[in-house]
């Protein structure tokens, strides 16, 4: 299987070498460092619908749901994810599913799709189903890697990178307790999918380490004035 067949197979989160017990600590630095982004950008969570693509572990959907949100669900493809979703917040509704086979008639306030579009072989189609989904004056929030940054050797993990296109790539990397392999875009990739599906930029902010995850994760010092990833808001 080549590394781009791998990056948008849905099931590669229940084949690689991926311990998500280790990964979805209840006080993850990283959970906290994402939340961090996403939720001081949303002001009405309160009476929300959500969505959440990619949703893992459910840990963001079920923080948004303390908060007042009406309807939140998840879509994860990973079976290993869902039934510890399932497990740890069972108020939060997690679908066993792929973003290409999920249906739904509802209309959201908000879509979230956090590193999740790594595994979208084909971005265009995902924006028009994200479109589809948002409700009047709705807004969809993601978070991908930064394109220097994914490719940059760091912290002894084992890379291997496959280029696509002069603003796309693969990139397989290997680390202590996560093995991934996601598709790599710049920026520009998702906004004109964004534009061609019918919504508009909002804002675009680089991701850098902030003073909690720096703490938690002093490796991440060399990083500190770095993006290593990229936050882009969409309405319709």
């Amino acid at each position: 299987m080549s590394l781009l067949d791998r990056a948008s197979d849905p099931q590669q989160y229940d084949k690689e070498a991926i311990y998500w017990e280790r990964e979805r600590e209840d006080h993850s630095p990283w959970m906290d460092f994402y939340k961090g982004y996403i939720l001081p950008s949303i002001e009405d969570i309160k009476g929300a619908k959500i969505l959440d693509i990619g949703s893992g572990t459910g840990w963001l959907l079920e923080d948004v749901r303390s908060r007042g949100a009406v309807k939140v669900v998840g879509i994860e493809p990973s079976e290993r994810n869902v039934t510890l979703a399932r497990q740890h917040y069972p108020k939060v509704q997690t679908l066993l599913s792929s973003f290409e086979d999920y249906e739904d008639i509802d209309r959201y306030n908000y879509i979230f799709a956090l590193m999740s579009f790594v595994h979208m072989g084909n971005v265009q189609s995902a924006m028009k189903k994200v479109a589809g989904l948002l409700g009047v004056k709705g807004s969809f929030r993601m978070i991908v890697p930064d394109f220097d940054y994914a490719k940059a050797p760091r912290f002894g993990y084992e890379l291997e990178v496959e280029s696509l296109t002069d603003n796309e790539y693969v990139a397989r990397t290997e680390r202590p307790t996560v093995t991934t392999v996601d598709i790599v875009r710049g920026v520009e990739v998702y906004t004109t999918a964004a534009m061609e599906a019918g919504m508009s930029l909002e804002k675009s902010m680089p991701v850098l380490p902030t003073t909690d995850l720096l703490q938690a994760k002093p490796q991440y010092e060399q990083f500190r004035d770095r993006a290593i990833a990229q936050m882009l808001w969409f309405s319709c």
